[in-house]
């Protein structure tokens, strides 16, 4: 069965929402798929939706991407011969990014076989257990202040290892680079900013299985009317991710995140009940 409109709607919106908060977007995508009774989204859709993200995620931090590739730029030039002075957050910031990008992509590489077994819910289940217990880690041990002026590379390997863990079935990549960096003493505010710099790459290797799974065959049978409907949910998704990249923005400054702990917990329970009874 095919999504019609308002299918790819709802799962597009909900989707993009999930992909910026510490949830896992897998495990709301197989939850509507099952209750809409769909088996999957078409690969066209599934790249619509992804490059819609990698948007909204450029567009909301197009002034921070701009700087960190000035900084990037000037970081390659000679100091006697920079014509500007090099930011040193901007340039910690960057080296902190290189060096978690680099062991989150190397980790969801090797964890990206594991990727088809994100429809298996008792498998989502424990994924989700392991999601919420991450976020209610750095609440009840430790935070701190830590920003790109003083975080040592050591957190920002660790927050990669975090955002590497979103290709696990239930798992958020954004709660597990977040919630590490909490822990190990990254500011609230500095640790959200950083997650979803790392889920820009992150969406571009989605991006690529995506268009692997076409050439493969995953828009077989793809139609004006698919391509009309995948739109549609790319648009909503695009909403989603604004709205969700705004919300995550506000709880960073004022409450925390540790309802998202809870929530993560009462999804596990759902799918261990939908796993019983399918």
């Amino acid at each position: 069965m095919n999504l019609n409109i308002l299918q790819s709607l709802i799962i597009g919106f909900v989707s993009g929402l999930t992909e910026m908060l510490p949830l896992s977007s897998e495990a709301h995508r197989t939850l509507l798929r099952t209750f809409f009774g769909v088996e999957r989204e078409d690969a066209v859709f599934c790249l619509l939706v992804h490059t819609a993200c990698l948007i909204a995620l450029n567009l909301h931090y197009s002034p921070l991407v701009l700087d960190l590739r000035r900084t990037n730029h000037l970081m390659k030039i000679p100091p006697r011969r920079r014509k500007h002075p090099l930011d040193m957050a901007s340039a910690n910031t960057v080296r902190l990014l290189r060096s978690a990008v680099t062991v989150m992509l190397v980790f969801r590489a090797g964890t990206m076989v594991l990727s088809f077994m994100g429809q298996k819910l008792n498998l989502l289940t424990l994924g989700l257990v392991i999601s919420g217990a991450l976020l209610i880690l750095p609440a009840i041990y430790r935070s701190g202040n830590m920003d790109a002026r003083n975080m040592p590379k050591v957190n920002g390997l660790l927050m990669g290892i975090g955002g590497g863990l979103g290709v696990l079935p239930g798992m958020s990549g954004v709660a597990g680079a977040m919630s590490l960096g909490q822990w190990s003493g990254v500011d609230r505010v500095f640790a959200v900013k950083f997650a979803h710099m790392l889920l820009i790459p992150a969406m571009g290797i989605r991006m690529v299985f995506d268009l692997v799974d076409i050439v493969m065959g995953g828009a077989a049978a793809f139609s004006g009317m698919g391509l009309l409907v995948a739109l549609a949910g790319a648009v909503a998704a695009g909403f989603g991710c604004r709205y969700g990249l705004k919300w995550m923005e506000h709880l960073a400054k004022t409450s925390g995140f540790t309802t998202f702990a809870y929530y993560n917990w009462g999804m596990a329970l759902l799918c261990f009940v939908l796993f019983l009874m399918i």
